[in-house]
């Protein structure tokens, strides 16, 4: 099977991807990792074949420091940096994601790679390095880490998940205005539940770390 990664940000959002690229190449897979150019080195020191995706994280971290622990600003701070690569990146993924059998993508390209796989008619796995899209009463969002267990937290997850989802359906709509043919397609939500196929989730830390809160029974 040929499988393209997603991810993009720090050297903390692509290592665990190196992990899992070189698992999925030992059980006999075809992997390709896309992130930032400044990880090509660490690809290349384990084998792993690399897709450069334009921009410095460096930049997106400023962008996050800026906005503080606001939750609503941090997505915003997001928005404003994907929206400034979006089109460079879109066209190196569209082009590598062609002849893939399977994407799998993280935090940043939760949206656009799942409406990239729905595109192409390939199945897609959304794999998160923290607990996020999913609310629990158990523990708030990161982004609001002082609130207390019930309602609360769980109110912070759905707010961060309705801000990520608007937040990016404009920016989106901001871009496909400015490049009708590159962004051909809707955007979609994966995790939606009227739809006929959620897109599998997984959470890459252990339950020893984290516990799985109860309403996950589903997940």
């Amino acid at each position: 099977m040929k499988i393209l990664i997603l991810t993009y940000g720090s050297r903390g959002d692509v290592q665990p991807f190196v992990a899992l690229a070189l698992g999925l190449q030992r059980a006999g897979h075809a992997v390709r990792l896309a992130a930032p150019q400044r990880f090509a080195t660490l690809a290349a020191q384990h084998n792993v074949p690399f897709l450069p995706l334009a921009g410095d994280p460096a930049e997106m971290s400023a962008y996050l420091n800026d906005a503080g622990h606001n939750a609503l600003r941090m997505v915003q701070a997001m928005s404003d940096y994907v929206s400034s690569i979006a089109i460079p990146v879109i066209e190196a993924v569209a082009a590598a994601c062609e002849d893939a059998d399977l994407l799998v993508h993280s935090f940043l390209f939760t949206t656009g790679g799942h409406s990239l796989a729905r595109k192409l008619h390939i199945p897609d796995v959304s794999v998160q390095l923290f607990p996020t899209f999913v609310p629990t009463r158990a523990f708030p969002m990161v982004a609001s880490a002082n609130l207390p267990a019930g309602s609360l937290s769980y109110v912070s997850h759905w707010l961060t998940k309705q801000i990520f989802w608007h937040v990016g359906n404009w920016s989106f709509r901001r871009l496909r205005r400015s490049q009708p043919a590159l962004f051909d397609f809707p955007l979609y939500w994966p995790f939606a539940a009227a739809a006929s196929s959620q897109t599998p989730l997984l959470f890459a830390y252990s339950p020893t770390v984290l516990p799985r809160p109860a309403e996950w029974t589903a997940v």
